[in-house]
């Protein structure tokens, strides 16, 4: 995640787009992979121990792995490129079970958090 994030937006907001973010390449990664949704799970940390960043983890379901996860860790550029697409297609204004999540989970700027967010890591 960019530095600018973490340092200019206050940390509910980063919260808010990760895991709007975490949705959206949750629901768009099996069809990158042909996999079932349930084959992959998610996990969003604001401050990773792993990385002291913020990061969105997408892993295997299955014990030991498959190769999904390193499937999609080389599929990065093209996944979020179309998470992009997707977020500029969905007709909803602030976010939506189909893109982001429900704003009313996650809050009304969800949508357009999630967008700033993903340009940034363009």
């Amino acid at each position: 995640m960019p530095d600018a994030v973490t340092r200019t937006w206050p940390k509910e907001r980063v919260e808010v787009a990760l895991a709007g973010l975490g949705n959206l390449l949750h629901s768009l990664a099996p069809l990158f992979l042909m996999c079932d949704p349930h084959d992959l799970g998610l996990a969003v940390e604001v401050r990773s121990p792993h990385t002291s960043l913020p990061t969105i983890y997408l892993f295997d379901m299955t014990p030991g792995g498959v190769g999904f996860s390193e499937r999609l860790f080389r599929s990065t550029e093209p996944l979020l490129q179309r998470a992009a697409e997707h977020l500029g297609e969905c007709p909803c204004a602030e976010g939506c079970p189909s893109c982001v999540g429900p704003a009313y989970a996650l809050g009304a700027r969800v949508k357009a958090s999630v967008a700033e967010l993903i340009r940034q890591l363009a």
